[in-house]
């Protein structure tokens, strides 16, 4: 009886071992899709509501709340964002997530001289380059 028994715990501690490193989602769930969410969204049409030359820091605050971070003494806001997904087959995945960010440029007025939504990462000398104010 004792083997029986030795048997027995052996196959509990397997599965409560197996449970904590996420094997029993693939059991129960073989194949799962996860949506990833990162910061708010703003789309073209949002950043539309931005007009160079008008549109107050205040106003801009007010639009997107805070900024993901001020550069420039101020003179910059950035807006990040990511979208993407991840995919799971038996416990085996992959994903891929697009960075987003949109670039708020302002004068020592604090009214704004130019605005963009990019994808992916921006280099440091893109969010002081003149041409951002050439919507």
């Amino acid at each position: 009886m004792g083997k029986v028994w030795r048997s027995l715990l052996v196959a509990v501690l397997a599965v409560v071992f197996l449970w904590g490193c996420g094997i029993e989602r693939a059991a129960i769930d073989p194949v799962g899709y996860r949506s990833i969410r990162q910061g708010d969204e703003i789309t073209e049409e949002d950043a539309e509501q931005i007009v160079v030359g008008k549109t107050t820091k205040d106003d801009v605050y007010l639009m997107f709340g805070k900024p993901s971070e001020v550069v420039e003494d101020g003179h910059v806001f950035v807006y990040n964002w990511v979208r993407g997904s991840k995919a799971n087959v038996l416990g085996l995945g992959s994903g891929s997530a697009k960075a987003h960010c949109l670039i708020i440029t302002f004068d020592d007025d604090r009214i704004v001289t130019g605005h963009k939504i990019t994808r992916g990462d921006v280099p440091i000398d893109y969010l002081t380059d003149t041409t951002i104010g050439e919507k």
